[in-house]
């Protein structure tokens, strides 16, 4: 049996890997209702808090930016081990972990990621899979804000989320197995506007940038035109990237 959270030590070091790891799919049966796509592009601070059930493990608090645009994501972070970046680009299948101090990248299928490690506190996400249903209005700090109970297998709780459809905030509780956390999630400082288009590439001068460009993963329930286009896009966003910037 998988103990998730066995010690304040090994929760922590799960925790690095949620910044360090690009992770699953909140996974839900029957209806599939994604949370509300954000209709502006935007950054934001988001703040996270995990307290694990088990009285043998202590809370953990994380930080990061999140930057938005057209369907694409960016997470980066300035953890202690390092500041690791988290690319999703569901337009081409594909997620990129980036080491910005080795230069170093990694890419998976979207899909492809595991279970057991808790990136499943974002359910707002590109691979957020459970059910979105608006029950409401609510003013947050000021902010009037739809108000969604969120009910899927592993995740269930309350987001509220800017009429413009950005996250703002979750209330609730994951489960893995038989292990369950209450999770806090927060986003402040939001700017909305236009994000540089680069940054949701991998940089010209990370090893492997010239490998990129004959993809390796699995292209699946694709269609090759709109992936060839999106391939051409990325190569523009990445002639565009300004190396001296990792």
């Amino acid at each position: 049996m998988l103990h998730l959270f066995p010690s304040a030590a090994s929760w922590r070091r799960v925790a690095y890997r949620v910044l360090t790891s690009a992770c699953t799919a909140l996974t839900t049966g029957c209806v599939d209702l994604r949370p509300p796509v954000p209709e502006t592009a935007y950054r934001a601070a988001v703040s996270v808090e995990a307290s694990p059930a088990s009285a043998h493990a202590s809370a953990v608090r994380l930080e990061f930016i999140e930057f938005y645009q057209e369907g694409k994501w960016r997470r980066e972070s300035d953890a202690a081990e390092g500041k690791p970046v988290l690319i999703d680009r569901p337009d081409l299948r594909v997620s990129w972990l980036l080491d910005t101090n080795k230069k170093l990248f990694d890419e998976r299928h979207i899909s492809e990621m595991d279970e057991r490690f808790p990136w499943l506190i974002n359910p707002f996400g590109p691979r957020a899979k459970a059910d979105f249903e608006l029950i409401g209005t609510e003013d947050i700090a000021g902010t009037p804000a739809k108000k969604y109970d969120v009910r899927g297998k592993r995740v269930e709780g309350l987001a509220w989320f800017t009429q413009e459809g950005i996250p703002l905030r979750f209330r609730g509780t994951l489960r893995i197995d038989d292990a369950e956390a209450n999770v806090e999630i927060d986003y402040r400082d939001i700017k909305t506007g236009p994000q540089p288009a680069w940054i949701f590439a991998v940089p010209p001068n990370f090893a492997g940038y010239e490998d990129r460009k004959k993809p390796t993963v699995p292209e699946t329930n694709a269609d090759p035109e709109s992936v060839r286009r999106a391939r051409e896009s990325l190569e523009r966003d990445q002639a565009k990237g300004n190396s001296t910037r990792f």
